[in-house]
Formats: structure tokens, sequence, C-alpha cells
């Protein structure tokens, strides 16, 4: 779910009422930092709509989450300008998405974790505005990427090959038709084409309804296991020499599709083609859309057209990935590795066709970068997704970023007639009636920027989550900095890891106590360092069930009990008990490779000596203390044959120490100590006496035991035990002593 924009302000010299720059955006995915690629949107098209002139928003390309943020900006960029944040669709789309939005326990599927029922409510949101209508000049095209879940067969060399092909391309051309009126929605197609292009159903009159669009964009953002594939119906036509509508409605046909940024994270390459085969100037006016692209030219886009590409990704800071050394030690981290690699070059693909195509086109791309570490990060960007508080910060840090962007770059090189007309969105009246949406921004440019007043404009318990989510930043930024640190020299002008460089520790955010260790240990994750740091602080989580004040471990068993309440339930969903049984092993050891937490409860069977019906139960969730009982049948593999040894029934019962902090998904070691007694039916469970060799021979008296021992769970299934037993004198019995390994399988509850 990554997105970009940076408007076309950087390169126009003309002065506020000239001819606008047009502008085209490509937004690629980024997950949970859809976030803050919604407020870098939000803020970027604000500064655009309350500054015309300057730019105007033609195109918008997306995949994965980022074809949402394409929707939303090419509607923002023809609405009227919304001055409070909150009250903004990007606000209002991205904020509320967390977890308990995807997660709907009440929607099984035997493919997907999540649920897209959240995305369909989206739409709704968004067929809602665009039903306000759009003005009449409104033209834009927007380009969906996304992928078949079974590739079709693409005809090549006169027939000769068949070449399969997964992803695919629906683009559509959105005109405004005023107020209360929905846009017009069209196919945007070369009608004369010979290759075969994908079009969306279209009714009658060529209009494409909007529920059709809906469904392209949310396969667009099915990312596989999180979420099911999406059925989308479309056609795949040649269009030389046939009439529109080249898709009714009742040609089409429905496949499923999934993510388009699993091959192709950043469809600039689409932008770029559409733009050069779709625009047009008449007699020297402002570039137009033609009725329809001519796909096959050789020419590239019109040297005016400004071509921006944000990534959550692109940070002016250093990342956080391995060392290359020592990755192919061993299978695992090799596999992932090269899988990784694998993807990372599917998704470049486009890029470097991008520049091999039209070179021109990326040496004028606007490519920004972030500067401080977001939020949501963590996990793979998944780590958003557990907290509201955590999705507002990144809003807000895509603000900051964006108005940065205007201060620190595009500003300064406008003419000074311009710089001295151009307002920021809030300065205008209507935002600073709504100034309460703007104070989060206020402080982060303080904090961020160093200005005076921080401690004032950062006050208040508004903003208290929003001060230690921005002192976590800190930290982890000059984590990320601290010298040593491998990483490429950053952009030109930025300083903020030269303190950090130099050893100095991280600025201190006003308001914000405590004193963690700020630095990454080793083996530690980020997301374990950032639940540390936060629970260090004291944030308060919003969608969380912890009490304020929890601790590190608390916060950490708790965000795993909702990872592992995802993989049951996708697990019960499977069709077979195999299924099911493997699915939920998987998923467990996923969620202990997070954070690792014995289960509450255990049960077991070993044979060694003895069979033993085991279990134990922790006295309360993370402690280390553990009650603990079990049934024993010494001798009971031997008594099938002559002279069996005699059998005896131990019930035991005593105390269990589990502890998490030396144990590990693969490898938990336990120690026990138990009490029981021997019930042997040899004397009659203690009515008669033991006489003879009886009384020198475990299991044939009734008698007292104790036992302590310890034993280890391999992958939480094969149990592995070794217990040693004191029998005390008893009833004339002299002492005895037994060592009783066993092997068995134990499952957690």
């Amino acid at each position: 779910m990554t997105s970009s924009i940076l408007i076309a302000l950087l390169l126009t010299a003309e002065p506020i009422g000239a001819r606008a720059i047009p502008a085209s955006l490509t937004v690629s995915g980024g997950v949970s930092l859809g976030a803050y690629e919604a407020g870098y949107l939000y803020y970027s098209l604000a500064a655009q709509r309350v500054n015309p002139g300057l730019s105007r928003l033609i195109l918008g390309t997306g995949a994965s989450a980022g074809s949402v943020n394409a929707l939303l900006s090419l509607q923002a960029s023809c609405a009227a300008p919304e001055l409070e944040p909150r009250r903004s669709l990007f606000h209002r789309v991205w904020v509320p998405m967390g977890l308990s939005q995807l997660f709907r326990p009440d929607s099984a599927s035997p493919v997907a974790a999540f649920s897209q029922k959240n995305f369909q409510d989206v739409g709704g949101m968004v067929e809602q505005e665009l039903a306000k209508g759009l003005p009449k000049d409104c033209d834009v095209v927007l380009g969906v990427v996304a992928s078949r879940l079974s590739p079709r067969l693409l005809e090549a060399a006169g027939g000769r090959l068949k070449v399969p092909v997964t992803e695919e391309k629906f683009v559509v051309r959105i005109r405004g038709r005023g107020s209360d009126r929905m846009p017009l929605i069209t196919n945007y197609v070369d009608p004369d084409l010979a290759e075969e292009q994908v079009l969306l159903p279209e009714a009658a009159d060529g209009s494409v309804p909007f529920a059709a669009l809906l469904d392209a964009v949310i396969a667009s953002t099915s990312f596989p296991v999180a979420f099911p594939p999406r059925p989308v119906a479309h056609c795949v036509v040649r269009t030389r020499g046939r009439t529109a509508p080249f898709c009714p409605q009742a040609s089409a046909t429905t496949t499923l599709f999934v993510d388009g940024g699993v091959f192709d994270n950043s469809p600039l390459r689409l932008a770029a083609t559409y733009a050069a085969g779709g625009l047009s100037r008449v007699r020297g006016q402002e570039l137009t859309w033609s009725p329809g692209p001519r796909l096959s030219v050789s020419h590239g886009p019109p040297s005016d057209v400004a071509f921006a590409f944000l990534s959550a990704d692109a940070a002016a800071f250093p990342d956080q990935s391995e060392s290359d050394s020592g990755g192919d030690k061993s299978l695992l981290p090799l596999l992932l590795r090269e899988m990784g690699g694998f993807v990372n070059s599917a998704r470049s693909r486009e890029l470097y066709l991008l520049v091999e195509d039209f070179p021109e086109t990326a040496d004028n791309l606007i490519f920004p970068r972030r500067h401080f570490p977001a939020a949501s990060s963590p996990m793979y960007a998944f780590y958003g997704f557990f907290d509201r508080g955590f999705r507002a910060f990144d809003f807000e840090l895509g603000m900051y970023e964006a108005r940065r962007q205007l201060t620190g770059f595009t500003l300064p090189r406008l003419p000074a007639e311009t710089r001295a007309r151009f307002v920021f969105p809030e300065d205008q009246p209507g935002a600073r009636a709504a100034s309460a949406s703007w104070a989060p921004l206020a402080c982060l440019r303080a904090l961020f920027d160093h200005s005076p007043g921080a401690e004032e404009l950062c006050a208040g318990d508004d903003l208290r989550g929003l001060r230690i989510l921005a002192q976590v930043s800190f930290d982890r930024l000059w984590d990320r900095c601290a010298p040593g640190a491998r990483w490429d020299p950053p952009a030109a002008g930025f300083t903020a890891c030269i303190p950090a460089q130099r050893g100095e520790p991280p600025p201190r955010v006003p308001g914000v106590t405590g004193t963690p260790d700020w630095r990454r240990a080793p083996n530690e994750s980020e997301s374990t360092q950032t639940t540390r740091l936060l629970a260090t602080y004291g944030y308060e989580w919003s969608d969380l069930p912890v009490p304020r004040g929890a601790s590190e471990e608390q916060v950490l068993a708790a965000l795993r009990n909702r990872l592992a309440a995802v993989t049951a339930h996708l697990a019960q969903a499977q069709p077979s008990f195999g299924e099911k049984v493997a699915v939920g092993a998987v998923g467990r050891m996923g969620v202990d490779l997070f954070f690792y937490v014995p289960p509450r409860a255990s049960i077991w069977v070993t044979m060694g000596r003895a069979l033993e019906l085991g279990g134990d139960w922790a006295v309360e969730e993370l402690s280390w203390l553990r009650l603990t009982g079990a049934l024993e049948v010494p001798n009971l593999v031997t008594v099938f044959g002559s002279n069996p040894p005699p059998v005896a029934f131990i019930p035991t019962i005593g105390l269990g120490a589990l502890p998490r902090q030396i144990g590990s998904p693969i490898f938990q070691p336990s120690f026990l100590v138990r009490g029981g007694y021997v019930l042997s039916p040899n004397d009659s469970f203690g009515g008669s006496s033991c006489e003879g060799q009886d009384r020198v021979t475990i299991a044939a008296c009734t008698r007292p035991v104790v036992e302590a021992g310890a034993a280890a769970a391999i992958a939480g299934f094969l149990r592995i035990q070794l217990m040693g037993a004191w029998y005390p004198p008893a009833f004339g019995s002299p002492g005895l002593w037994a060592l009783l390994p066993s092997l068995g399988f134990q499952l957690g509850l």
C-alpha cells in the first residue's frame, strides 16, 4: 500500500493563474503505510486546490492499495478542497482501517485470513462522494494493476506461440458531469489496436458501472493469504474493426484476481504509455485526453507532463536490511533471501522498462523520500493495523513530509512573485476554523524541525499519543543512524543522521517520560524494539485489550493473541481435518516466532518405563509457574509375556516451571516437581502387606513417591522427558529410586 504524488509545482516557473502544469501520479503498495501515503496525498492535493493554476492532476496509476489512493487522489484533485484533514476522504478511509475492520470472525474463508467487507464499505463511501458530482472540466484517467490467479494464454508470433500472462491493467477515463451527477466512467481503450486489451463491463451507453471499477480496485488490493482472490467481470478483446461498446455486460467473463503489486508495485510505465498515447494539444491549448489512446505510438509523453512517484519504502535514512554475508549458511535464510530478491526484481522490472522506453520521463521523475520512521512500518508494514493511533500518527507524518517537500524543495524553485502568492492549506480561513485538526501537524513541525514553541504546540492530553510516537520515531531514527550503521549517503540536505553519527543522544519530546535504551538489541526485531519503547513511554493502546501502563511483555502477548486468533480462525476454515491441523500448526509457529508465549495449558502422552498421561496449566498468562499433574502406569509395555512385572497406577500432582525467557517455538524446556502415591493391585492397593522380593520392586507395593525432572517440547509437538523418582521407605519397604526417561507427544491448548 505505497502511494505517490508530488505536485508539479516544483517544475513550474509561471505565476499562479498561468496555465497549470499537467501532472501524473503513481501509487504503489505499502500495507498499513497507506495511512502515511494518504496524509501525503491529502496535504499535496489540498495545496494544489487552494493554489489554482500551479498544477492539475490528470492521470493516476496504482497497484495494491495504491489503486485506492490513486482513485481518491483523482477525486480530490477535482472536488472542492476539504480543509479539515479528519473529514477528508483520505482520513476516513485509512485511519479507521485496523485489524478489527479487516478480521471478521463471522466471515470464514479457507484461503484468506481477512475479509474484504471493509473494502466494500470503503467503496460505498467513495461512491457517495463521487455521486455528489465533479466539475465538467474534470477529465482524468485511472489505471489499476491486478494479477490473474490463473494465467491466460496470449498469442504471439502470429499465433505460433502462446505465452502465459498473469498481470492485467484496467484503464478507465473519469469525466465530471456537474453537481449531483455521478461522473461518467468509461474504458479508455485504443479503438484500432490489433493486440488484446482488457476491459471492464460496459452498459449500453458505453459507461462502466462504478461497481465494476470497484471490483478491479479491490482485486488489486487482494494480497494472497491476507485477502481472498476477487472475482472481476471483464472482456479480453481486439478492438480493430469493431464498434463500441467493446465489452457488453452480457459478454463479460468472470475470473479471480489478486494483488497487482506482486509483480508490478510501481506502474509508472503504464502512466507514461497512456500519457504518450492519449494526451494531445490543440492549437497551443492545454493538454487534453483524446477519445481513445494510440498505444502503438513510438514517441514519449509530452515534455511538460510531470510524473510523480512516492513510495513509503523510499526513506532518507538507513534501512535495516541484513548483510549479505552469512545469508547462505542455512537453507531457510537462503530461500527467504532468494524469494525476496525474486519479488523485488519482478517489481522493479517496470521501472527498468520505463527507463529503457521513456528515458526523458525517468529524468524528470519526482521521487521524494521519507525522513522519519513511520509508526506502521514494523512487521513489513502490518504493525499499523494493530492500533488506530499508529495510523493517525502516520497520516500526520505524511502531511508533514508533503509540507516539508513544498517548503524545502518546491517553493525555493518558484519565482519570488509566485512564492509571495502561495498559501498553505492550514492558513485558509476554513482551516483555521478547524484548528484542532491541524494541531498534530503543528506539533510535528515543531518537533522534527526543532522549531521553538514545541512544548506549547504539543501540550494537552489529545496529543499525548502523538508525542510518544514522535519520540519513538526519533529513537528508531537514531538507532538506524548510529555510528557504524550500513547505509548509503542520504539525499542532499538531509542532516538528521549527523548528530546520531556523532554519538549524540536522540532529542527529547516535551512531556514524554521514561528512559529506555533506544538502541535495538542483538536479535531484537523492529516490532519488538518499537513495542518496548512504547511500553516504557507509557503509550495507551486504543485497539488492544491491555491495561494502562502495560508492560512490554503484556503488550507483545496481546499482539500475539490477536495474530493467534487470526491464524486459528483461518485453520478452522479449512475443509478437512488434516488441513486444519497443518494450517493451525504453521500458524502457531508463525505467531510464536513473532513473540513466544507458552500455551496456557498443555496435555501430553509419553511412553518409557511407564505410560504417562499428563498436563499442566499456567497460574496466569505469562507466568512461569504452572500446576501440573499426571497419571503414570509403570511396566505397561512389558506386562504382556511370561513372568510379567507388576503394574501400578501412580497419580501425581505438583508444580512446574516453564521459563519463557529460555524457551522458543522450537525448543521449550520445562521443570517439574510432583508428589503422588503408587497404587498397586499387587498388594490389593495397600490392603495387604508386601513381602519378599516385592519389597524392593517398584510398582509392587502401594507407597508414596516424589518426582523431579525436566522436559522439553520440540516444535510444541514432540515431548522428551526425564524424571527422577524417589520412593521413600514405607510400610516396612526400603527406599527406592528410579530414572524415568520417556518420549511422546504434546498438545498446547
